[in-house]
């Protein structure tokens, strides 16, 4: 039987999140293969997602939860359809939001989360609520794809490719208490380092969270990396001084994100770890597979 909830809106204050309230309305179920429009965040509900989603005919109530984060082009309609057969093998409900261009422009709106009116020149004058970060649709987003299929989990999964992962783990360092257990972060561009000393988009200075708590240190961050994905010239790669300098490609990038954060940790606990990934480049097709049996191991599928 489907549940029949409908969602009071959350009031966000700082960084946490007040969870969605059932109070009675049905909520229209979803299966099989589709996509709609989701606007039942009312802080950005003048800017909705098109998410589009793939349910199982085998989905029961402790199915996971994988939320696929699509990259700079906004096609989350590929991204699914990737996630199709693996969704169907480890039976994942897929739920991937697209942010789209013109609500959510530029590496701004998606990537850097919208944090700031310009991610690249953040200043106390243009930073926005949190309530307006793009990162804070992912919890409605999950309580509205449990509201609509037979699952019943109380935590998600994430995924994200290139842009996807961008803006994953800034999502992990920038929401403390998001409910997810594992989020996979696949060859990310570059990084924004979880150091106060080295300024916002780059590292946590004049951010909203700098000088803040550390405690997402101790949630399990994924990095993958295709061990192709190691050209300097490749055209969506950022070339500046400031990325230059975490490497000068997104294989070495990513250790260098992962290696710097476990000295910034100190002694205190961290749960962030990389994988490289044989035989695969800056492709979503090819580290997808890899990070869904990544995430079927963890959870013991």
């Amino acid at each position: 039987m489907w549940p029949f909830v409908s969602f009071v809106l959350p009031v966000v204050v700082g960084c946490e999140i007040d969870r969605f309230e059932p109070v009675g309305m049905a909520l229209p179920p979803i299966e099989g293969t589709g996509d709609y429009e989701f606007a039942s965040y009312e802080p950005l509900a003048s800017k909705p997602l098109r998410v589009f989603f793939h349910v199982p005919r085998s989905t029961r109530d402790d199915s996971p939860v994988v939320i696929v984060m699509h990259g700079q082009n906004r096609d989350a309609d590929a991204y699914r359809d990737t996630w199709i057969p693996l969704a169907e093998t480890f039976g994942f409900v897929v739920a991937a939001p697209q942010f789209r261009d013109v609500f959510y422009a530029g590496s701004n709106g998606y990537a850097l989360g919208n944090v700031f009116r310009d991610g690249e020149n953040p200043s106390p004058e243009t930073e926005r609520d949190s309530s307006e970060w793009s990162y804070q649709w992912l919890e409605p987003l999950f309580d509205d794809i449990v509201a609509r299929t037979p699952t019943e989990v109380e935590t998600y999964q994430a995924w994200g490719h290139s842009a996807g992962a961008q803006f994953l783990h800034r999502f992990v360092m920038f929401i403390s208490d998001a409910r997810y257990d594992y989020v996979v972060a696949a060859n990310a561009g570059w990084y924004t380092m979880p150091d106060d000393a080295v300024p916002f988009p780059y590292g946590l200075g004049d951010s909203p969270i700098e000088g803040g708590d550390r405690s997402f240190f101790s949630r399990d961050l994924i990095v993958h990396n295709g061990d192709n994905d190691d050209n300097p010239q490749s055209s969506s790669l950022r070339r500046t001084p400031e990325a230059d300098e975490q490497g000068l490609h997104r294989l070495d990038r990513g250790a260098y994100f992962v290696e710097q954060s476990a000295q910034l940790a100190g002694d205190g606990p961290f749960a962030w770890a990389r994988e490289v990934v044989p035989g695969v480049g800056h492709s979503q097709e090819g580290m997808a597979p890899v990070g869904a049996r990544w995430l079927a191991n963890m959870l013991e599928l």
